[in-house]
């Protein structure tokens, strides 16, 4: 669970990390080996946003998060704030002035962040062994093995990651595809206190259920998260 910007502010969920955002598709649907169609990308855990910009806003305005007031609230703080001016040198002396474009604009300026080298550093010694600056230890390549081995583990099979490419891109450590885990109820989450209550991801309640194309039916959606990276999953 994550902590909101007044002390009695608790979030539904953990938040996924910023880092390796930016190789996230547009929610949708994609034909799987079968035929059959099922949902694949989005940001957050249900997909609800396409892009890291609309993404980045939502929290901004959440109660249970960063608290703004509203969409004017938080392009005044801007506006007041010491990067007030790289903001205008970067979208223009009047961007600033109309609220729906400069909050669109904070969107977009946070979602360059998160595709910054920074935020996609491939510094692991994962990558150091794709870029042949590194080799794996007897150790670490059996559970290389493991992760990979479909009569195993099988980790990749929704974890997914090419260790025939070069690429570190190529290895994002996830499909993006959607599975119900049935994890256990958080009983720290003020929620799941209502026994009513339930997180049903792609069926809510962030979000509302997504239209689904022919062969699929809403209530297959139910319970299901998006399959979050693993890249530097221990530094989390």
């Amino acid at each position: 669970m994550a902590l909101g910007s007044t002390p009695v502010a608790v979030g539904l969920r953990a938040p996924l990390r910023n880092a390796y955002s930016g190789g996230i598709p547009a929610f949708g649907f994609v034909a799987g080996a079968s035929g059959r169609s099922h949902p694949r990308g989005g940001q957050f855990w249900d997909g609800r946003a396409d892009t890291l910009a609309a993404q980045a806003l939502l929290p901004l305005l959440n109660s249970a998060e960063m608290n703004n007031p509203s969409a004017a609230a938080m392009v005044a703080k801007v506006a007041a704030g010491p990067y007030a001016a790289a903001f205008v040198q970067q979208f223009g002396a009047a961007s600033l002035s109309n609220t729906a474009s400069a909050f669109a604009q904070i969107g977009l300026a946070i979602q360059a962040f998160e595709q910054a080298a920074p935020l996609q550093a491939f510094s692991s010694k994962f990558d150091a062994v794709l870029a042949g600056k590194a080799v794996f230890s007897a150790a670490e390549q059996r559970g290389l093995g493991l992760f990979t081995n479909p009569n195993s583990a099988n980790c990749a099979s929704c974890h997914a990651m090419n260790p025939k490419s070069a690429r570190p891109s190529d290895s994002l450590f996830s499909d993006f595809s959607y599975h119900a885990d049935g994890v256990p109820r958080n009983p720290a989450l003020p929620q799941n206190r209502v026994a009513g209550f339930f997180d049903l991801g792609l069926c809510g309640p962030a979000r509302t259920v997504p239209a689904v194309p022919a062969g699929v039916t809403a209530d297959s959606l139910c319970g299901k998260f998006r399959v979050p990276s693993l890249r530097n999953v221990a530094r989390r």
